[in-house]
């Protein structure tokens, strides 16, 4: 294993050192040696400039980095991406633990096995990662790993597994696993060492990076010699100590953050879809218009649920400073382009965005955009934020169609428009969005047309949901917002409204649609809990209220929440809540809601009240009042300091449940009272 990996960077180690000048890589049967070899870097350095507090690394230091650019950076390549971090405590938690297994697994390390029932399987256990975590990042490893394809931790593992090896048995107490990491996990695209210089204790490698011949942004590595490994388990593995990784630094010029040319649109979906982390935390800019006529590209941020290198959503920040994106075309592209059987990607200038992601001040004019399911004008499946954006043009697919954004997840629009749009799909399809869900909408608009056609997909999709808005809702809030949006149905479809198809659990207040922009449907066909406040307007009306409402520049109303607004987005969605406001009380929330909460505490087990303070900080008090008038404290928290925390309550105590709320000199209670009705509902406790 450890000679495939060997040989599989040789040819690129080579290439690189030929051009430049440099070493011949060092095989990986010599890597121990090479560490070695590093112990007495320092001393033998060879004469030359000093470059930021670093200078030149002498034969025995180029040998040891290019041990260390097999060893560990290609590993961090192929699991983060070249993910800049100022020091290993800033790593995920899956990326930590594929991390160490990956290194684990190159250093042939009895502890590792390969389970195969129905797929590969790599497991280690815990204490060999945590061993490997500690000595080359210099932190634990992680055990509470969100649900991820990268990496899993598993304390209720079968002892009895025939896959584990003989004698760890008895020593193992839990696994990490990944059914992601390939036998030999390498990046896809191409790295060849740079430069090496020595500093003090350490080394600094910056490490060049090229994807087909176009040069992906270089990453610097600083390493920190460990002279002396203390763990037994790891201690015959370096016998000669080892390097510890410190910081990984990328270095994106302006060729890479300023565009104003289609080349650099397309390397930026290349960067994005590659696999490359080194972007993160940057900001990409529009310089000038850009015209795309006759340019093909293929979305930013792409989605293979099937291949971690796959999942590459776009997590940064795009600004388009006001400039516009014209003609942009996309019919169906595949994730595989040369395999006609491969996955639809989700299709929009932007194809998948994470929540960190933030997409504004941009104008896409004419776009013409043709995908499967997840298909939107600027985005196909968001998550994060969109602001002051507008499209127009044609967008059509089959299943979370609309025309902005096709699908959302713990999302956030805000001032964002389509016009003139011509919008065709068959299952949830929307002039702004196909399928909202867990999102918050505020001060957009869309005007246009949404055609429902029968299904041509071959999936067997039943046609239904279309809104002049939206066509699903779900878990979401819209709030001054306006559709003025001809709904049209070329097949016998079922849930189709002038403004939402169906809505579910979700909160659409302050909102309007157009009674003259044809079609004869209900303003929200379905609706299942929630709250809908939806108004009917002739065009006259229509236009007056939506010039008064969303202005130039429209910002949301409520400043409550409004850098952390996803956070919150997690915990429920179906609130529209005043400033006034101090907590949401939710009388018999479902599994959905509850799912949604990142965490809550339940005092008595079950419970039909679901109670979100507001405001970070807010101190909370729920006493139980009996017939007498007198109080016992049932549930105290000084500070709410965690957003996504709440408090499942069950209101069949033997008195009643008062809920308190105070937050920076304000307070406010109220009995909590869930009243005759089962279904679900919101209810505020407020100063008013």
């Amino acid at each position: 294993m450890k000679r495939m990996l060997s040989l599989l960077l040789a040819a690129a180690l080579l290439t690189g050192c030929a051009a430049r000048g440099e070493a011949p890589s060092v095989p990986s049967s010599d890597v121990q040696s090479a560490m070695a070899q590093g112990e007495a870097i320092g001393s033998s350095s060879e004469a030359g400039q000093e470059s930021e507090g670093g200078s030149p690394a002498s034969d025995e230091g180029q040998q040891t980095a290019q041990a260390l650019l097999e060893q560990f950076v290609v590993p961090y390549e192929a699991v983060a991406g070249g993910r800049p971090i100022q020091s290993p405590l800033d790593l995920p938690a899956d990326v930590t633990a594929a991390f160490c297994m990956t290194v684990a697994q190159a250093q042939e390390e009895p502890g590792t096995f390969w389970r195969t029932d129905g797929e590969q399987v790599i497991q280690v256990p815990s204490h060999l990662v945590d061993a490997y975590a500690l000595t080359i990042l210099g932190i634990p490893a992680p055990t509470e790993i969100e649900q991820s394809e990268l990496a899993y931790y598993d304390r209720d593992f079968n002892i009895e597994d025939p896959g584990l090896p003989a004698g760890m048995r008895e020593e193992t107490q839990a696994l990490y696993g990944s059914s992601a990491l390939s036998e030999d996990p390498t990046p896809a695209y191409q790295l060849t060492l740079a430069q090496a210089e020595e500093i003090d204790s350490g080394l600094r490698l910056r490490v060049a990076r090229s994807l087909d011949g176009m040069a992906l942004p270089e990453v610097i590595y600083t390493f920190q010699r460990i002279p002396q490994v203390d763990l037994p388990i790891l201690a015959d593995k370096f016998p000669e100590g080892t390097y510890q990784l410190v910081s990984v630094e990328a270095e994106l010029g302006p060729e890479f953050t300023q565009m104003d040319s289609p080349e650099q649109l397309v390397q930026l979906a290349k960067l994005v879809n590659c696999g490359d982390k080194s972007y993160l935390g940057s900001t990409f800019t529009l310089t000038g218009d850009i015209d795309m006529a006759g340019v093909e590209m293929i979305p930013i941020g792409v989605s293979d649920r099937f291949s971690y290198n796959g999942d590459n959503p776009f997590s940064a920040t795009f600004d388009g400073q006001g400039h516009t994106i014209s003609n942009l075309s996309m019919d169906n592209p595949l994730l595989d382009s040369a395999d006609p059987d491969s996955r639809h990607l989700p299709t929009g200038l932007f194809g998948q965005t994470s929540q960190e992601a933030v997409i504004q001040n941009l104008r896409l004019e004419g776009v013409s955009i043709q995908g499967s399911s997840d298909v939107g004008g600027l985005v196909g499946s968001l998550s994060g934020g969109v602001y002051h954006c507008t499209v127009s043009g044609q967008v059509s697919g089959s299943s979370s169609v609309g025309g902005m954004v096709g699908y959302t997840d713990t999302a956030e629009m805000v001032d964002c428009h389509v016009e003139d749009i011509q919008v065709t799909g068959t299952d949830q399809t929307g002039g702004l969005a196909g399928a909202a869900r867990q999102g918050w909408y505020e001060g957009c608009s869309a005007s246009g047309s949404v055609n429902v056609v029968a299904d041509t997909s071959g999936r067997g999709l039943t046609t239904r949901i279309a809104g002049g808005f939206a066509g699903f809702q779900q878990g979401s809030v819209i709030r001054y917002c306006f559709a003025d949006v001809n709904v049209r149905t070329q097949v016998s479809a079922s849930m189709v409204g002038n403004f939402i198809g169906l809505s579910e659990y979700a909160t659409t207040a302050h909102s309007y649609a157009c009674a003259d922009a044809g079609g004869s449907w209900d303003l929200v066909d379905d609706f299942h809990g929630g709250s809908i406040q939806v108004e009917a307007l002739d065009r006259a009306d229509y236009q007056a209220t939506l010039q008064e409402t969303i202005s130039e520049g429209y910002t949301k109303h409520n400043g409550v929440f409004a850098d952390q607004y996803n956070e919150k987005l997690d915990l429920v969605g179906a609130v529209d809540f005043t400033e006034d406001d101090l907590a949401a009380l939710i009388y018999f929330p479902n599994e959905q809601t509850l799912a949604n909460c990142q965490d809550y505490n339940s005092p008595e087990r079950g419970g039909d009240l679901l109670v979100l303070p507001i405001h970070p900080g807010s101190a909370v008090n729920i006493f139980l009042e009996q017939a007498d008038g007198s109080r016992e404290e049932f549930y105290s928290e000084d500070s709410w300091g965690l957003l996504g925390k709440a408090i499942l309550l069950n209101c069949n105590q033997s008195g009643r449940l008062v809920v308190q709320v105070a937050y920076e000199g304000r307070a406010a209670e109220c009995y909590a009272d869930p009243g005759d009705s089962q279904e679900m509902h919101t209810e505020y406790l407020s100063l008013n």
